[in-house]
Order: structure tokens, then C-alpha cells, then sequence
């Protein structure tokens, strides 16, 4: 069966579907340095959000944190 999604890698621009909103939020919110924590099912496009969302400088870090609590 063929399917739409992608699993194992990030999602590229082409197959990111819509977010509008998600994205200008997020991207506010890290420009601005302010800390934000993503929480939602895995595979739910997270990583995928934060990659497409902008282009993070080299000064601002980003640290990764899984929570396998809600798995």
C-alpha cells in the first residue's frame, strides 16, 4: 500500500504539509529566545516542524529532549 508519509527521516518542503501557523509561532518564539518545548505522539512531525520552521543560527542551541513517558 502506498502512503503519503514518510517515516525514519524528516519531512523536506515538499512533503511538509501546511503548519502556517505552527511554523510563524515557533519561529517567533525562538528569535526571540524564549524556550519552547514541543509535545505531541511520535512521528507527528516535531523535528520536522522545528527544521522547516527556520534556519536556526549558531548562536542560538537547541537541545533535544525525548520523553519516552508517553509512548
Amino acid at each position: 500500500m502506498n502512503t503519503p508519509f514518510q517515516y525514519g527521516k524528516l519531512a523536506t518542503k515538499e512533503n511538509f504539509v501546511d503548519r502556517v501557523e505552527d511554523r510563524a509561532q515557533l519561529k517567533s518564539f525562538l528569535s526571540s529566545h524564549i524556550n519552547v518545548m514541543l509535545i505531541s505522539p511520535r512521528r507527528w512531525g516535531k523535528s520536522s516542524l522545528v527544521k522547516v520552521a527556520m534556519v536556526l543560527p549558531r548562536a542560538l542551541k537547541m537541545k533535544e529532549y525525548n520523553d519516552t513517558r508517553y509512548e
